[in-house]
């Protein structure tokens, strides 16, 4: 038992994504457009509760749309 117990503990640290080493190493966010915001993130009272859980961004109809980070 106690060998699984091991084992099982080495898959889940394993699994773990690695911290950045430094802080140049963190994610960087970029907008995906370089448009206002329309509509905000909103979250309602509870965690199942309506909103918004996303942003609206303005941008133009066949204009460049990027991914916010690598990966």
């Amino acid at each position: 038992m106690r060998v699984l117990a091991v084992i099982a503990l080495a898959l889940w640290l394993a699994a773990l994504p690695a911290l950045p080493t430094r802080a140049d190493d963190a994610l960087r966010l970029e907008p995906p457009v370089q448009g206002a915001v329309l509509r905000g993130f909103e979250i309602g009272p509870t965690k199942y509760a309506p909103g918004h859980r996303g942003v609206d961004l303005r941008a133009s109809p066949g204009g460049q749309v990027r991914a916010a980070a690598e990966g």
